[in-house]
């Protein structure tokens, strides 16, 4: 079964593309978006990895505080404690009306030109991967660690799921 994705899997790759043992928000961030650029990059998504071309695709940050409200408030700045609960959820969403949002600049318009065949590929994919996590005197506890995220474990979830009904 196919959960229509196209290109699923390299999806997927690019938006897991960390491990999960973080120590602190700032290097987390600031990896991540280097890689993420890089694995957009690869795609054909942009056409420099050393800018923010990337963010078009990636619209948000890669970890939020979790608590009492879903995204609750924080200090991102603080240095990691036990007791304290996040979110690390890196994700892509390739929407073309993206780059309408764009100001018409000629850099722009270029962009828009040589990342036009990818785009078209990977048209209104979004992939978002979340995985919530406890600090504790121990280390990091994955809460979500047996939630699938593998696309064949997702898929067959999905297939399972549409059988039982």
């Amino acid at each position: 079964m196919s959960i229509g994705l196209v290109s699923g899997r390299e999806m997927v790759r690019l938006a897991r593309v960390l491990p999960l043992n973080v120590t602190m928000r700032l290097a987390l961030m600031g990896k991540h978006e280097r890689l993420s650029a890089q694995r957009v990059y690869e795609l054909g998504l942009i056409t420099d990895q050393s800018s923010d071309q990337y963010r078009v695709w990636y619209t948000h940050g890669v970890m939020h505080w979790i608590g009492i409200d879903v995204h609750d408030e924080g200090d991102y700045e603080r240095k990691l404690e036990p007791g304290m609960a996040f979110v690390v959820e890196p994700g892509i969403y390739v929407r073309p009306q993206a780059l309408d949002n764009l100001p018409d600049t000629p850099e722009n318009r270029a962009f828009k030109a040589a990342v036009a065949p990818a785009v078209a590929k990977y048209k209104d994919i979004g992939i978002r991967l979340e995985d919530s996590f406890l600090l504790t005197a121990g280390g990091l506890k994955n809460l979500s660690a047996k939630v699938p995220k593998a696309i064949d474990d997702v898929e067959r979830l999905l297939s399972e799921a549409q059988r039982s009904r």
